[in-house]
């Protein structure tokens, strides 16, 4: 089994998370909502995770 290791900053880090949960697991809608706030609070594109904030 192969391994790749990235260096992120934590902002990358989490943004990174929900795009590989968008894609293969579930989400509490709640925390999400929080998280992809934060992201954006922090000037990240959180559209580059695959969602949009409403």
């Amino acid at each position: 089994m192969e391994c790749v290791v990235i260096d992120l900053d934590e902002v990358k880090e989490k943004a990174l998370n929900v795009a590989l949960n968008k894609i293969g697991g579930e989400s509490d809608i709640l925390l999400l909502t929080d998280l992809l706030k934060d992201l954006s609070d922090s000037d990240f594109d959180a559209t580059l995770t695959g969602f949009y904030l409403i």
